[in-house]
């Protein structure tokens, strides 16, 4: 997976940073006065994050709303949208949405499906026949899940080389152009910008049109998603919010990266409203005024790799639960913005966190936090196997299972990758497919081991990547 350092051009929220523990020792007093019903639970659990993030300075300032059916819960802004001038946030204020952008290229595509002339599971060469597949048959479905294989230019050494340039989409192509496929086309599940580039270029040369005109006349208007827009550089876009990086010494400005270097993976820009009317617009109303219902239900179906096993991720959107609830979301990161928003449809819930910060407060955990306190549901948490040890040791290389004591002195499963922080996993189940653990959003389920041996092997679910990996042998002595 991508380092830290190559992650800013357009991806998605990660998992591993977490809010502070401050979030669990808020005065008593303050929990005493919480008001009471969904609205009342909502703004009190926003407030605390906000004070224990925005208000500790580890973000300059953050936007959410939540809307159930036609009731806004929460609409709420907090912080700064310009430090150095010190103008405060507002519920208006436009953010760089990042990776966001996937749902609106995905849509623009699958409204080529409806009109008849684009098909899903065409390869991508029949529209572009220099399109870089190695010879394999790449689909328009593969590209859109995330199981093409194709390489991410993000990840490329001169990737970043190219973020601060408005480069045409060619040559992002081409930073990849000599890079091996991730693996065989529908094999596994990797996230890939490149592939949504691919898209782009797709849709300008079936519609004619450039990508950001027809998105937003074709996808974005129809939808209700009026003030949203590709982050054009040289544009006067009143109300836009700076973005920020935390370093050691506190808030600097983030350093810029050109909208044209996500491209249809993640340049456009807009506000809380805009990614509310989007998801009442298009998951509420099941495509709505953008697609048909059948094509709704293709954007939101899992997708599928070798075998037959599913992925957490339909086309351009990401199916990974919300608070232990069904959800159609997309998160986004880029430099100086974490963008999140979901639509919950067994709650009629539409959710959007948006941080003018890349730090440690991660707009999915905040959205999460929020949707439970709205809903009064707590996280489920089932009874453990009694031993863990068949699911410690080494797995794919350099990722290490350990068995370790939890905050409350039991059992759990940690896990160890490189240099990153170790994570301490909780039991999310046992199926016919094995025994699962998580740390809130990435999936382990481990191969049920066999009585008295250790488990041979599991499939990590991060959400963005669905992999296989295999128990490392024991060295020879």
């Amino acid at each position: 997976m991508p380092s830290a350092s190559r992650r800013s051009i357009a991806r998605p929220i990660a998992a591993r940073a977490l809010l502070p523990l401050a979030l669990s020792l808020l005065p008593l007093a303050a929990r005493a006065q919480t008001p009471s019903g969904a609205a009342g639970r909502a703004r009190a659990a926003l407030d605390s994050i906000a004070e224990a993030t925005v208000g500790r300075g580890q973000a300059a300032g953050m936007v959410a709303v939540v809307v159930r059916g036609r009731d806004t819960l929460v609409a709420k802004a907090y912080g700064r949208a310009d430090v150095e001038n010190d103008v405060p946030m507002t519920t208006g204020h436009v953010f760089q949405l990042a990776s966001i952008t996937k749902q609106f290229t995905a849509a623009a595509v699958l409204a080529l499906v409806d009109s008849g002339v684009v098909a899903l599971d065409a390869p991508i060469t029949r529209y572009l026949p220099d399109a870089p597949v190695r010879g394999q048959p790449m689909t328009v479905r593969q590209l859109l899940g995330h199981t093409a294989g194709i390489p991410d230019y993000a990840e490329s050494p001169r990737g970043r080389a190219v973020g601060r340039l408005d480069v045409p989409p060619d040559t992002l192509l081409a930073l990849v152009r000599d890079t091996p496929l991730y693996f065989t086309p529908g094999a596994l599940m990797r996230y890939s910008n490149t592939g949504f580039v691919l898209l782009g270029q797709l849709i300008e040369r079936v519609t004619g049109r450039p990508y950001a005109a027809y998105v937003e006349e074709r996808v974005l208007r129809p939808a209700g998603a009026t003030g949203a827009r590709f982050c054009d550089p040289e544009a006067l876009v009143p109300r836009i919010a700076r973005g920020y990086a935390l370093g050691a010494t506190g808030l600097r400005p983030a350093a810029f990266v050109s909208p044209y270097a996500p491209w249809a993976a993640g340049g456009f820009c807009g506000t809380a409203a805009d990614l509310g009317a989007w998801n009442a617009g298009v998951h509420a109303a099941r495509g709505g005024r953008v697609l048909t219902r059948a094509s709704h239900a293709e954007l939101t179906r899992p997708g599928t790799i070798a075998g037959g096993r599913r992925t957490r991720y339909g086309l351009g959107v990401s199916l990974v639960e919300v608070a232990g609830r069904r959800a159609y979301q997309h998160g986004g990161d880029i430099a100086g913005f974490t963008t999140f928003t979901a639509y919950l449809p067994d709650d009629s819930l539409s959710v959007t966190v948006l941080i003018n910060t890349q730090g440690p407060t991660r707009p999915d955990v905040v959205a999460a936090t929020v949707v439970r306190a709205a809903l009064g549901v707590a996280a489920a948490a089932p009874a453990p196997p009694r031993d863990l040890a068949p699911f410690a040791g080494r797995f794919g290389g350099d990722v290490v299972f350990s068995v370790v004591a939890d905050a409350a002195g039991a059992p759990a499963l940690r896990l160890a990758r490189g240099p990153l922080p170790p994570v301490v996993l909780r039991f999310a189940g046992r199926d016919a497919d094995g025994f699962t653990f998580t740390d809130g959003r990435a999936r382990y389920t481990f191969d049920p081991p066999a009585v008295g041996a250790a488990s041979p092997a599991l499939w990590a679910d991060l959400g963005v990547a669905l992999v296989r990996w295999e128990r490392a042998r024991a060295a020879a002595r």
